[in-house]
């Protein structure tokens, strides 16, 4: 049995072996997906991921905690055309 976070998040080893952050993206119909990206991003940056154009609009961390852990910061994107 294993007590805490599971090390076997791609999303999250990608993030630290890439030296980039994790990221939420929020699709127009509220779907949200989390995953990594290679560079760090400040709100108002764009990039292209999946197909679109997303737009960095802020980082935060998760309100909730599992026992002692802490989440990790992610930073939400969204569609760069309702951003």
């Amino acid at each position: 049995m294993s007590v805490g976070p599971s090390n076997d998040n791609p999303g999250r080893a990608a993030a630290h072996a890439l030296n980039g952050e994790l990221i939420v993206l929020q699709y127009p119909n509220g779907r949200v997906y989390e995953t990594a990206l290679d560079r760090k991003l400040t709100p108002g940056d764009h990039f292209e991921m999946f197909g679109r154009r997303w737009t960095a609009m802020r980082t935060k961390t998760k309100a909730k905690t599992t026992g002692l852990y802490r989440s990790e910061p992610r930073t939400l994107c969204l569609p760069f055309d309702s951003a």
